[in-house]
């Protein structure tokens, strides 16, 4: 294959002579910002960031604090916005069909990269821009110098200085009590994160957020917030990976290596100097608080401060080639010519027989061409095999959650041609308690972001775009919260003498639910919408619902990062994993109507810790206002649920849909106006009394969305045509408010 010429594989491009402006200089010395001002003018304008998060960010920032309207778009993600000129997206979405002023690439030097340089490479040498602004490090002028020339582009130079001092310590830290507010510590595993976090908390008494490359980008930037905002919030210290390398502003006072060694798939290695640049930079960022920033490493054993220098001050490397990768077109071409292979031998092929120009090189496709012999036996097209072979998903990795997911996702794309989200067992709606638990959530919003990444590419093929969307949300605001209550349990009376001095809207940076409950609450909806048109949980033809599961990895104990085992947390001390699959299917059962209340309970029936740690809830407040707003809630979903059902009574249906019966009082409301048969009613009471009695002495707010759940289950049945209905609940959704007010009045009686 003759790949010497890559810019020719772009003719809208070629068609112009594009003016590459290209911003080099350290981290933290104003590049991105010079070249947002220049996109902030342009008539039209694109952003490319190599994370999702920084597409978020320029995205939210030109909306909001710039008025320009700007899409966004990710893998994941299209929010579009009425009469837009701008879009920021990932670097991998850059549409190179679309002429436009003024396109900015960042972290450009990621060129280089083995696994994502291509897709920069793609978009410096494809998109047909007047002015391209490339910003990065210096290490990749000589390169985009070559490659200018070579295009014929203008090229125009700008470097930069860091914009506030970084100053290396003189020695270690030596001591994780003299951990500081404002601190980051880099560690480089996930379990290393975690166990770091438990030590600060206890040895320190600091409050930590943490930020790792598995963790959501939604749980990233939530922690990122929380530590930003520390005089709101009560966090103090940052425990991250080298994910924080780019992306996120921080506001980090000083930098700490607590190793200056890595594993890089392959073999422990001292961190490159341009790593170690790259993480120390982030301390003191301009316009975040700090007047300067400061490095050093946690312990001054093995030279470790001594190696953290020499690195900091060493020259800067040129980057040599640039990754490319083949495109759909050229692939088809090698197969039209050779009837006989297909996709898994036609990159193979490439890899074989490229030829190409020193400056440039194959990037990484072994991960591709797995994904690809993995559904090469099914019978797809080489459009849809291709799409299945490029989708986000490391199959390579040992975990075998990732190859399940492609292989069912293709099998069911093959043999039903539509693909439903309820492929993923759902996962327990609540915050995790172990770290076990926290890693099932991982995964299963990794497989989430998968089916949406699929429903962008053939929304007929996967169209539960929305569902899969609230599931999502839903799994990182679990994660979310399961971080916010995992302080240490010696901690919890500092904590809240500390949200004593700060008001109550601030103290909600400590235990903040709302964003749970909201997301189950959404997920719900779009449940019963799925189930109106005929694609319920029934719906489930060939039985491959809930195939792909998380659970094994649980049980096997296969996550290495659990710090749990040699501390003696193990579920299994308190009987946990034999009580856990039966809590798991209660939970699931009512956990959408336990969101109405406004909490998910975290503890056990017998009240016990899990994992070594104690999770409660940190909100405080008057309990009598809680109360009040949960009756509001529920009031509230009572008037949506009687607004559609007054739609679906307009529109003449007759199908029914879920009773909502909130206790005995809204039962007898409801009988009386919407003459609902006797027997269901009865039955629905007769729950409600068992219910409340296998329920006594569990919190209330818990317990009535239980009793909720299953009342709401029980009444499902009785089948009242939509107009009858309608007119029961809007006559007795004033009676249920009052009468859950009084009960719930009754119980903190009786508790008291």
């Amino acid at each position: 294959m003759d790949m010497r010429n890559p810019g020719q594989w772009y003719p809208l491009a070629r068609s112009m002579t594009r003016n590459i402006h290209l911003h080099v200089g350290p981290t933290n010395s104003g590049k991105t910002y010079s070249a947002l001002q220049r996109l902030k003018q342009a008539a039209s304008g694109m952003y490319c960031s190599p994370l999702r998060l920084l597409a978020w960010e320029v995205a939210e920032n030109l909306n909001t604090k710039d008025g320009i309207k700007c899409d966004l778009l990710t893998g994941q993600e299209r929010k579009p916005m009425a009469d837009s000129r701008h879009v920021a997206c990932t670097v991998e979405m850059a549409d190179i069909n679309r002429f436009i002023d003024v396109a900015i690439i960042d972290e450009a030097h990621l060129m280089g990269c083995p696994s994502r340089g291509y897709a920069f490479t793609r978009a410096i040498i494809g998109l047909p821009v007047q002015e391209l602004h490339l910003c990065g490090d210096a290490a990749m002028v000589p390169l985009v110098q070559r490659i200018a020339a070579e295009l014929g582009d203008t090229l125009t130079i700008t470097n930069y200085e860091r914009l506030q001092p970084l100053t290396v310590a003189k020695q270690g830290l030596l001591d994780l009590k003299d951990v500081e507010s404002g601190d980051c510590l880099v560690a480089f595993s996930r379990k290393s994160v975690h166990s770091l976090k438990r030590e600060v908390e206890q040895v320190a008494n600091k409050r930590v957020c943490v930020i790792y490359g598995s963790l959501p980008p939604e749980a990233r930037s939530r922690q990122a917030e929380l530590f930003n905002n520390r005089e709101q919030t009560g966090y103090d210290v940052l425990i991250a990976t080298d994910a924080i390398g780019m992306g996120l502003n921080l506001s980090i006072k000083r930098i700490i290596f607590t190793s200056m060694q890595k594993f890089d798939g392959e073999r422990i290695r001292n961190l490159l100097p341009p790593e170690v640049k790259q993480i120390a930079g982030r301390a003191g960022r301009f316009g975040m608080g700090s007047n300067k920033g400061g490095v050093m490493t946690l312990s001054d054993t093995s030279g470790q401060m001594e190696l953290l220098r020499t690195s900091l001050a060493s020259p800067v490397v040129p980057i040599e080639r640039c990754a490319v990768s083949p495109t759909l077109d050229q692939l088809a071409l090698y197969c039209e010519a050779r009837p006989d292979e297909n996709l898994v031998n036609a990159l193979q092929g490439f890899i074989a027989n490229a030829v190409m120009e020193d400056h440039y090189f194959v990037g990484e496709m072994d991960n591709m061409i797995h994904a690809a012999q993995l559904v090469a036996h099914l019978p797809l097209t080489l459009e849809d095999h291709w799409m299945f072979a490029v989708a986000p998903c490391n199959v390579m990795d040992e975990k075998p959650q990732a190859r399940s997911a492609l292989i069912t996702f293709a099998t069911a794309f093959c043999h039903r041609g539509r693909v439903s989200v309820r492929i993923i067992e759902q996962p327990p709606m609540r915050p995790p308690s172990t770290q076990l638990e926290l890693g099932v959530l991982e995964e299963a919003h990794m497989a989430y972001d998968l089916y949406l990444w699929f429903s962008l590419r053939a929304p007929d093929s996967f169209p539960e775009h929305d569902l899969a969307q609230a599931m999502r949300q839903t799994c990182a605001a679990a994660i979310e919260l399961g971080l916010q209550r995992s302080s240490s349990h010696n901690m919890h009376n500092d904590m809240i003498k500390r949200a004593s001095t700060r008001s109550s809207k601030s103290t909600l940076g400590f235990v903040d639910s709302q964003r749970l409950t909201d997301a189950i609450l959404q997920a719900y909806t779009e449940e019963e919408k799925l189930s109106a048109s005929g694609f319920g949980e029934n719906n489930d033809m060939d039985g491959i619902f809930k195939s792909v599961s998380f659970s094994s990895a649980a049980r096997r104990g296969d996550d290495r990062d659990d710090g749990d085992d040699r501390r003696g947390g193990r579920d299994d001390r308190r009987g946990g994993d034999r009580d856990r699959s039966e809590r798991d299917r209660r939970e699931r059962d009512r956990s959408r109507l336990t969101a109405a209340e406004g909490t998910v309970s975290m503890r056990d029936r017998d009240g016990g810790s899990r994992g070594g740690q104690r999770y409660e809830d940190r909100d405080g407040g008057d309990v009598r206002n809680e109360r009040n707003e949960r009756v509001a809630r529920r009031a509230g979903i009572l008037d949506r649920r009687a607004a559609s059902d007054e739609r679906a009574a307009a529109a003449g249906g007759n199908s029914g849909v879920s009773e909502w019966i909130m206790n005995d009082g809204g039962a007898a409301a409801a009988k009386e106006r919407a003459a609902a048969p006797r027997e269901a009613l009865k039955q629905a009471s007769m729950e409600l009394s068992k219910e409340a009695a296998r329920e006594k002495g569990v919190k209330v707010a818990a317990k009535l969305a239980a009793l909720t759940a299953r009342i709401g289950a029980r009444a499902a049945t009785a089948r009242i045509g939509a107009k009858a209905r309608s007119e029961g609940l809007a006559a007795g959704r004033a009676a249920a408010a009052a009468a859950l007010s009084d009960e719930l009045e009754e119980e903190e009686e009786e508790e008291e």
